[in-house]
């Protein structure tokens, strides 16, 4: 059977490939230097894949401030595993990256938070160029200070999001959006 035929059903009999996957995770596979075969001895093994996660983990005003304070959270942990900056270019280039997105989930998950509106396009994007590059130069301290002042904006701030989703609504939009995505769809 070559790749054409498999169903859906067949990628769900299919082994896990690692042991380590986490529960919902339906289809995953390995990109970047791995999967082209360009990988050296300390290159790292990105993944991609589909998942479906329960409803309960994602709607609801907890999971808005999680998604974007947690994963903060994680970038910055990425940013301090990475040392006091004297690395090569890439790195540099890589870690100031790393630095902004920090910055900018901080700056839009407190908006979504605070005003119930997701600004997408920031403002003042001079701003988190050069945080970024002053992290990626070594000054990890501010972007500690970043997210301890927006860990404390998040905590006493309340939230204008409702506490919890109309459900009813999100089930419905999310029937009639599927059923106009099948629409157009052949069945095997």
């Amino acid at each position: 059977m070559d790749d054409d035929d498999l169903s859906f059903a067949d990628l769900r009999e299919m082994p896990q490939v690692w042991s380590d996957r986490p529960d919902g995770v339906v289809l995953e596979g390995v990109v970047g230097s791995q999967a082209y075969g360009l990988a050296r001895e300390d290159s790292d093994e990105d993944r991609i894949g589909i998942f479906l996660a329960p409803s309960e983990e994602f709607l609801g005003a907890a999971y808005c401030r999680n998604a974007y304070l947690g994963y903060a959270t994680s970038q910055f942990g990425k940013l301090k595993d990475r040392g006091d900056g004297s690395f090569s270019s890439d790195l540099r280039t890589r870690t100031a990256k790393h630095a902004r997105h920090l910055a900018r989930l901080l700056v839009s998950g407190y908006g979504l938070w605070s005003t119930g509106y997701l600004q997408v396009r920031l403002e003042n994007p001079q701003w988190f160029h050069e945080f970024g590059d002053r992290v990626a130069d070594g000054d990890l301290d501010v972007a500690q200070e970043l997210l301890t002042r927006y860990e404390g904006l998040f905590a006493e701030t309340p939230t204008v999001l409702p506490a919890e989703p109309d459900r009813a609504m999100i089930d419905a939009w999310l029937k009639s959006t599927r059923r106009g995505a099948l629409a157009g769809v052949k069945s095997s």
